[in-house]
């Protein structure tokens, strides 16, 4: 009877972990691409954290040229504003740029540009594409 009770334990801990972890993203999308792309070729760029309403996601080391991507979801009632900060390197000044803010509910697709320690960006409402991408190389 014990080792019934505890599989049954274990039986409903793992339905509610399944239905926890599966639950559906119902806020929009924020599709994300970041690209550095530095003044010396050997500067890599030491840490990058996106934000927007509640999601994050953050990157360290990005090298240069190198194109990241992410989709965040920020929340049902966030205004979908996305927040960068960033470090050159570990001793540097940390930089922050807030993009452009979007009605509650508007998802949107973004693609960042570190230049020169400046960032430029584009974007569009989704569903949408942004082509052709990033300055390239």
């Amino acid at each position: 009877m014990f080792s019934t009770q505890i599989g049954r334990i274990f039986v409903f801990a793992l339905i509610i972990l399944v239905i926890w972890g599966c639950q559906p993203k119902n806020a929009p999308e924020v599709i994300i691409e970041f690209r550095y792309n530095p003044d010396s070729e050997n500067t890599a760029l030491y840490y990058v954290n996106v934000v927007s309403g509640a999601d994050k996601f953050h990157w360290y080391d990005i090298a240069p040229a190198e194109t990241m991507s992410i989709t965040l979801y920020p929340g049902e009632r966030s205004e979908s504003q996305i927040s960068v900060f960033y470090q050159l390197t570990e001793e540097s000044v940390k930089h922050v740029w807030d993009g452009p803010k979007f009605k509650i509910g508007q998802g949107y697709r973004i693609h960042i540009l570190l230049e020169s320690n400046e960032i430029t960006a584009r974007f569009c409402n989704l569903p949408c594409s942004l082509l052709p991408l990033l300055k390239q190389d």
